[in-house]
């Protein structure tokens, strides 16, 4: 596979995720203004992909071109994608505010059925006098006084002389015996032939690749790589998107997908550089490995560090 086309396959990357964040960052509530900015990220994505569609045509003369026919055909199939995503947002959304809207009127109904019991318990209270205070003082007055024995009292048993039973102590786990805990590993790609062979897939071996990186999920894994893209709607928490190899020089399949990356990184992950400035540059990665895309050939990663190289 070409950069050319991994290129035009990155606007599909978190696409949705992208989405969601996007209405809950703004905290939109009605399903209109949760639509028009859906239609608005997704004009936002066809002028990106149009930049990129005028430099290919600039590079490559013949329309009729590999390149060319290539990005064409993921452009397409990236408008479907999309197109189905909204869709799909918006009924969940739609399904969201509806429950909402169940909730507070079932909650309006409650405050106003327990506003009426007290209303009923107060006037009860007041309108209805009480069958004990009808105590009749002539009845009191002569009644007898008749005084009642007192209970003798019955010696107290004395406590045997049995002796207590002791508690056993439980048993202490002995010495090296600790609970089950997964034990992590960290592979590198200068000794690891199997890393070596899935960071990159040739072969496009989904099911593969999907073992491969499953069975080491929270696994470390080190690799000298480049990044391909940093893509962020808010300027502050970024999504990279990492390839294996050098920048322009790879032709690797899989695509290492990095979520929240700070700008103002304070964790040092990226040296302190600014995540757009980092693009198209080579790397020294060290990444946790995270949850596997096998449909889109990515996989999502936790960063670690950034070292140039």
């Amino acid at each position: 596979m070409s950069d050319l086309r991994k290129l035009a396959e990155k606007f599909g990357i978190a696409r949705k995720r992208w989405f969601a964040n996007l209405i809950e960052s703004k905290g939109l509530t009605k399903i209109e203004d949760i639509e028009h900015e859906l239609k608005h990220a997704d004009e936002n994505y066809l002028l990106d992909e149009a930049v990129e569609y005028k430099k290919l045509k600039e590079r490559y003369k013949d329309p009729n071109s590999p390149e060319i026919l290539a990005f064409e055909k993921q452009a397409a199939k990236n408008v479907r994608e999309r197109d189905e995503e909204i869709k799909e947002i918006l009924a969940e959304q739609r399904k969201r505010i509806k429950l909402e809207e169940q909730q507070k009127k079932a909650l309006k109904a409650l405050f106003g059925f327990f506003a009426a019991m007290f209303v009923i318990t107060c006037l009860s209270n007041i309108l209805i006098p009480d069958k004990d205070d009808k105590t009749d003082k002539k009845d009191v007055d002569t009644a007898e006084v008749t005084p009642t024995p007192k209970p003798t009292e019955t010696p107290k048993p004395t406590p045997s002389a049995t002796p207590k039973p002791t508690s056993t102590p439980e048993p202490t786990p002995e010495a090296g015996e600790n609970p089950a805990t997964p034990v992590h590993q960290t592979l590198y790609e200068s000794d690891s032939p199997e890393l070596q062979k899935w960071i990159y897939n040739y072969d496009c071996d989904w099911d593969g690749a999907k073992d491969f990186f499953e069975s080491h999920y929270g696994d470390t894994i080190k690799f000298d790589g480049n990044v391909l893209d940093a893509y962020s709607d808010d300027g502050t928490y970024y999504t990279l998107t990492i390839s294996a190899g050098n920048y322009g020089n790879t032709s690797a399949t899989i695509a290492f997908v990095a979520e929240d990356i700070y700008a103002c990184d304070g964790d040092g992950i990226t040296d302190g550089y600014n995540p757009p400035s980092l693009t198209k540059k080579n790397y020294c990665i060290t990444a946790e490995v995270g949850s596997f895309d096998k449909s889109a050939g990515r996989c999502f990663i936790e960063l670690k560090k950034l070292e140039s190289r």
